[in-house]
């Protein structure tokens, strides 16, 4: 199952656009506060999820039985090999836990948390607009004035020598 977190992931945005870097660290580290007790809700729920989807079908002996010949021992062969030595498919399938960004295509299977309200989407955008106009002030260099001199009127090399050499 998918856990989507909308809301915590507008507020991710807010604070990862902050254009100042110390500021963007610790409006980051604000919302890794904010967010750990209900990413861990999340979590738990998962687990709970996962772990009643594993026993579904080994409540009875046979099916109990049938998980232990599928997991351990000779009722399965390994999985890889390093080098020569073979790699128990029970050492091969660890539980992993992946927090990502991810484009949500599909809302199947899917557990909402936390919608977005325009407020939270308003300060997202607002964000986004601010670090875009800082990335536009850094790609453009700021103006060089440009100093000209004219020599025309030194109708001699000795006399524009001075001239030049102030300038420089």
């Amino acid at each position: 199952m998918t856990t989507v977190f909308k809301a915590l992931s507008d507020g991710f945005y807010t604070a990862f656009f902050e254009p100042d870097p110390n500021t963007r660290k610790d409006k980051l580290e604000s919302w890794i506060k904010e967010s750990t007790p209900i990413i861990q809700s999340a979590v738990e729920n998962e687990l709970k999820e996962y772990i009643q989807d594993l026993l579904d079908g080994t409540w009875e002996e046979k099916g109990w039985i049938n998980r232990v010949k599928k997991f351990h021992g000779e009722y399965h062969k390994p999985v890889q090999k390093r080098g020569d030595i073979p790699i128990p498919f029970i050492d091969a399938y660890q539980l992993n836990l992946q927090l990502k960004i991810l484009h949500n295509s599909s809302k199947e299977n899917c557990t909402i948390i936390g919608e977005v309200t325009p407020a939270i989407r308003e300060k997202t955008i607002e964000a986004i607009e601010t670090a875009k106009t800082a990335i536009a002030k850094l790609q453009k260099p700021a103006p060089v004035p440009i100093r000209e001199i004219d020599l025309h009127d030194n109708p001699t090399v000795e006399e524009a020598i001075p001239i030049v050499e102030k300038f420089l």
